[in-house]
């Protein structure tokens, strides 16, 4: 995933924070699994219909925020994550500076 822009980071951030309730919590559990996370996974674990968890899946994805580490398996982007959240607090830090 490539982000090109001070503006696309800014509206990736704003919807890490806006992520609806199931995208929230399939992404807290993919974040907090040692190990990557298949679908079915997240079915049983979650209470979650099967094509709720593909549609969710499939969206956090192609936001950048996991990633597919093989067929039907996912991990959390750590890298993207943070970098967003460090470009964040930079752009806080100047706001406070003036």
């Amino acid at each position: 995933m490539v982000v090109n822009g001070t503006e696309e980071l800014f509206d990736k951030f704003d919807k890490l924070l806006r992520l609806r309730d199931t995208a929230n919590r399939v992404l807290v559990y993919i974040l907090t699994s040692p190990r990557p996370v298949t679908p079915k996974e997240l079915i049983d674990n979650l209470g979650l219909t099967e094509n709720s968890v593909w549609k969710t899946v499939r969206r956090l994805e192609s936001d950048g925020f996991i990633r597919s580490v093989e067929r039907g398996e996912y991990e959390p982007n750590f890298g993207f994550i943070t970098a967003l959240l460090l470009f964040k607090v930079q752009e806080l830090i100047k706001a406070l500076e003036k």
